[in-house]
């Protein structure tokens, strides 16, 4: 698999999560949907320390 283009680091989550792409914002989920289609495609890389923080809080992103 070829390198990602962008590697997004803790802050590209979870600032978004907290402000502008908030769970119990309605128009938020088309976000964090192309946000997982991107880094399952390899177009986007998020550092495997940064994956695990994510998977072990409940509720975060599922990548």
């Amino acid at each position: 698999m070829a390198q990602p283009a962008f590697l997004i680091d803790s802050n590209c989550l979870i600032n978004p999560h907290n402000d502008y792409y908030r769970p119990d914002f309605g128009l938020s989920q088309q976000f964090w949907v192309r946000l997982e289609q991107l880094v399952v495609s390899g177009e986007v890389g998020i550092l495997s320390q940064v994956r695990l923080m994510m998977r072990s809080h409940v509720g975060c992103l599922s990548i």
